[in-house]
């Protein structure tokens, strides 16, 4: 079974440092690259390349830096005294949202072959429950439907291929 909670935030995500580290290496390249010795073999020179890469690499570290500083941070708990599944994204509202699991009737993965796959909840008359379908589930979203429905034997588990 999957752990019943996961927490994430933009310093923990090694995405962030790494978007942060390309950057750095293009802006560094944009500085210390010399425009005139940007020619290939054959003469052909694109000395206007040395700065697209030192405005993208500018650009792209600030991104990082402003991600680090905003430390974005989501994730979800499963609390299963009350029933009840709760999350988090402070990009989109700074309080924990929740859910009562004996009112879900049907939980739909759908698997996404590049990207995150996206979980969806829908209670007993069919309608979706609110729940973000992607970024705040686990990166095994069907094992972790699975177990949910395991937990709360009412709850059927649909998977679908996008």
């Amino acid at each position: 079974m999957q752990p019943l909670g996961r927490s994430m935030s933009a310093r923990r995500d090694a995405r962030v440092y790494i978007l942060l580290g390309l950057g750095l290496v293009f802006a560094l390249a944009g500085v210390t690259i010399e425009p005139g010795t940007n020619c290939s073999e054959s003469g052909e020179c694109a000395p206007w390349l040395i700065h697209v890469a030192l405005v993208v690499g500018v650009l792209v570290s600030l991104s990082g830096i402003a991600m680090l500083l905003a430390n974005r941070q989501w994730g979800y708990r499963l609390n299963m005294d009350e029933r009840r599944l709760y999350w988090w994204d402070t990009s989109r509202s700074p309080e924990p949202r929740s859910l009562v699991l004996d009112d879900v009737s049907l939980i739909k993965v759908r698997v996404v072959c590049e990207g995150s796959d996206h979980v969806f909840f829908y209670d007993q008359a069919g309608n979706l429950l609110p729940f973000p379908s992607e970024g705040v589930s686990p990166p095994a979203c069907e094992n972790w439907a699975r177990d949910i429905g395991d937990r709360f034997p009412h709850v059927k588990v649909e998977v679908e291929d996008a």
